[in-house]
């Protein structure tokens, strides 16, 4: 028998038989597409390519290294979407977008919000509503939020709170008239760095808005004191709610101690206000200079305070 041919797989074989078989030579082709000597040899050769390449019934995928029945995914994915999406079928392991996050993944938490550690000079430059941050310089928490004048670094009172406690630990010479910025040179506390007596020994900077609760308290020497004192906090230059008017028995009277003028209250301020103590006096006589007492063995001078209270 002539061997035949086949195009299968690439094609499948076409085989007609011939309209008119009865009155058709079997030698011939008729109408047909092969003669029948033609056609038993395509057809074995077409069957024989089939039992080639055909699966068995009876078929497994066994041929794992433990023995399972395993199909590479290169052998039935002709275009596999192996990390190609959120919803791809199969993902690899690693750190990319679309892979899978592996077991022994740990999470650097000084950069991975909604919580980031940083320092009062590297702040994020793109927070979000609610993003907390723990400033390691400071140690204060806070958080970005609108208190209903915008968005800021607000602070959350957990660790620590701005606070600047001063004193005078050298007597100051108060020349009358008008008021006279007090000076200080003792900083008993100072949790934010509001004060910095090398740029200015009479001002405190307000780095955080909010509410303060504020105390100030000027000592004068027994030898020489006003008829009339009067303490306040100035607030840009500007004489604030936070005042006192004291009638002292001064001039040729000596009491014998330090007279106390007191001042204290809540304050509102805002981030960049300058924040000092004054006095100013008036001495029937025309006294022209009075002295703060200092009294360091019974720790006793003139003070100020300012403690953050909230927003």
């Amino acid at each position: 028998m002539a061997s035949g041919s086949t195009g299968y797989p690439g094609t499948n074989d076409v085989f007609t038989v011939p309209s008119d078989p009865e009155n058709t030579p079997l030698s011939s082709a008729g109408d047909g597409t092969r003669d029948l000597t033609q056609s038993i040899g395509d057809q074995g050769a077409a069957l024989m390519a089939v039992e080639g390449l055909a699966a068995l019934k009876t078929h497994d995928h066994a041929g794992g290294a433990d023995g399972t029945h395993i199909l590479p995914q290169s052998s039935t994915h002709a275009v596999p979407d192996t990390d190609a999406s959120l919803s791809a079928i199969h993902h690899t392991l690693g750190g990319g977008a679309n892979q899978a996050a592996p077991g022994n993944l740990q999470l650097n938490y000084a950069s991975t919000r909604p919580y980031i550690i940083c320092d009062s000079l590297d702040r994020p430059p793109s927070p979000f509503p609610g993003l907390m941050i723990f400033e390691t310089d400071t140690n204060f928490l806070r958080i970005w939020a609108d208190t209903g004048s915008g968005y800021a670094w607000q602070l959350i009172p957990f660790l620590s709170v701005p606070t600047v406690q001063l004193a005078q630990a050298t007597p100051q010479a108060l020349r009358t008239p008008g008021w006279i910025e007090l000076l200080w040179d003792d900083v008993v506390d100072d949790v934010g760095n509001l004060f910095n007596s090398a740029v200015n020994a009479a001002q405190i900077v307000i780095a955080d808005a909010g509410l303060y609760a504020t105390n100030l308290a000027v000592q004068f020497d027994p030898a020489i004191a006003p008829n009339v004192a009067s303490v306040a906090l100035f607030v840009n230059d500007t004489l604030s709610s936070v005042q006192s008017n004291v009638f002292q028995r001064g001039e040729n009277y000596i009491p014998g101690f330090s007279q106390t003028v007191a001042a204290q209250g809540p304050i509102r301020l805002n981030s960049g206000d300058v924040v000092g103590g004054a006095v100013s006096y008036v001495a029937s006589q025309g006294l022209g200079v009075v002295n703060t007492f200092v009294d360091q063995a019974n720790s006793l001078t003139s003070r100020i305070g300012l403690t953050f209270l909230g927003i």
